[in-house]
């Protein structure tokens, strides 16, 4: 199967670059290249940041409304949940970039 057809691979937004790099299809919209080690958005092809709030083109706001008791106490659980997840998948990247910096340094030397 080709690169392209694959649904969790990303193509680096650089222009000097373009590698894919394949990443957790998971709902999780950060990709850190495996070329060049750019950490970016697969919607938008930004540079990721934590504050980063991309939304896919057409997507469509969501509905507000005030939730009961239980929904919030649900939803503050898996809240708690997600930004585990998300705080280790942002400490993978950071590790990875780092990783990429230092191997380039040494290829410099």
């Amino acid at each position: 199967r080709s690169l392209a057809a694959r649904r969790d691979v990303a193509w680096c937004p650089r222009t000097w670059c373009g590698q894919p790099s394949v990443y957790e299809d998971d709902g999780f919209l950060m990709c850190v290249c495996a070329a060049c080690g750019f950490c970016f958005c697969v919607e938008c092809g930004a540079l990721w940041s934590h504050a980063h709030a991309c939304q896919p083109l057409g997507a469509k706001a969501p509905e507000i409304h005030a939730p009961d008791a239980r929904e919030s106490e649900e939803s503050e659980a898996a809240s708690s949940r997600d930004d585990g997840a998300r705080q280790r998948r942002e400490a993978n990247a950071r590790a990875a970039a780092l990783t990429v910096v230092a191997l380039h340094a040494m290829e410099i030397k």
